[in-house]
Parts: C-alpha cells; sequence; structure tokens
C-alpha cells in the first residue's frame, strides 16, 4: 500500500525518504517527503485505529504536514465520517487507497512550523514503506557498513586502523573502537571477525 502512496507523491515532484527517524527519539515514519521547503510525514498502516493517530500527531513538530494513509475497506468506510473528524482537529490529514492503487486525499492537513528536519540520507530513498521497524536506517547502519567495506578491502587490519579510517557517528576514535569490538564479538557486524595478531586485535572478512 505505501508504494502507491510514494509512486503518487514522486509524480507530484516530492523526494520521498522511507522509515526515518525522528531526530530526538526511536520513533520513525513510515514516509517522509521533501519538496522545496515543504516536508510531509506520512504514516502508513492497514488498520486504523488511535495508535495510528498518536503516531502521526508526534510527527507534527518535525513537519509543515503530516498525514495517515489507510486502504480503502468496508470496515474502514464506516468509520470514515468520525476519523475525518479527529484528523480536522488535530490538523492531520487522510489518504485513503483503493483496491487498484488509487490514492485519494480525503482531507488534506494544515501546515505546521517545525523547529528541525530528521536527518535525510540518499539510503532511505531505496529503503521500503510500512516495513519492520527495525529495518530503518540510523547513523549505526552506516556505521556499520563503512566497516564492513573498510575491511572486505583492507583485511588483517587493526581494530584501531579500521575504526580511524571510516566515517561513524561516535563521538570520537576511542568510542568507535570499544563500541564496534563489542558489536563484532556479539556477531553483529554480519561479514567481519575478529582476531588477535601477537595481542594486537585484528579484522578480517568472513569468505563464505
Amino acid at each position: 500500500m505505501a508504494s502507491f502512496v510514494v509512486s503518487w507523491l514522486e509524480r507530484q515532484g516530492w523526494e520521498v525518504y522511507k522509515e526515518v527517524l525522528c531526530p530526538h527519539h526511536r520513533r520513525v515514519v513510515d514516509i517522509y517527503a521533501v519538496r522545496g521547503r515543504e516536508s510531509w510525514a506520512i504514516e502508513a498502516k492497514m488498520s486504523l485505529n488511535l495508535r495510528l493517530l498518536e503516531q502521526a500527531q508526534y510527527w507534527v513538530q518535525f513537519a509543515n504536514s503530516v498525514s495517515i494513509v489507510v486502504p480503502s475497506t468496508k470496515k474502514h468506510r464506516r468509520l470514515l465520517r468520525f476519523v475525518l473528524q479527529l484528523c480536522n482537529m488535530l490538523g492531520i490529514g487522510l489518504l485513503v487507497v483503493k483496491k487498484d492503487g488509487t490514492v485519494v486525499e480525503r482531507l488534506r492537513p494544515r501546515m505546521h512550523r517545525i523547529s528541525r528536519r530528521p536527518v535525510l540520507v540518499e539510503a532511505q530513498k531505496h529503503s521500503t514503506a510500512g516495513t519492520n521497524r527495525r529495518d530503518h536506517w540510523t547513523p549505526l547502519v552506516d556505521t556499520i557498513k563503512n566497516l564492513q567495506e573498510y575491511v572486505h578491502k583492507n583485511p588483517g587490519c587493526s581494530v584501531v586502523e579500521a575504526c580511524t579510517s571510516i566515517p561513524h557517528h561516535y563521538k570520537n576514535n576511542s568510542s568507535a573502537i570499544n563500541s564496534l569490538m563489542k558489536l563484532i564479538r556479539a556477531g553483529k557486524v554480519e561479514g567481519v571477525r575478529l582476531r588477535y595478531s601477537f595481542g594486537v586485535p585484528v579484522l578480517e572478512p568472513v569468505v563464505a
């Protein structure tokens, strides 16, 4: 369902990011679209409930416009009048996706002033909206990807060399070394293993 909304937005000139992490907390929005100075956060769910409205309302502080999107079903059509009233009170828009993939904007969102936008990166454009929240982009995901690429290009490099050579999100190299070594030991960095050479921790790619 969310893919229809993404295509609908792109046809209108929006630059669409998916599974975007909010600036302050561990919340993720399904779709975050940008067009010029405008931003639009959209929560997509198969079920229409108060939890969906609460999730959307949270993003009012981080996007100029906020909407929810649900599929057009018999149950949702019965609730539509009441939901439209709630959305109107909250300033939240409502999108409905029909069975043929047509997106209908039943209620336009109100414009909001925001203090800041979330971090937007190229990788989020290639994510899939509405997926498991654990799959979204984070700064740690980028750091791990950089580490994996470095180790595969420089097998046998020391942990210190790798962590001081790659871009990472940690405050300093010492934090990066300690944190990434823990992740590698715990098997959280796929394709990279840790071993000791004359007492020095080194990294090697895992060959399948």
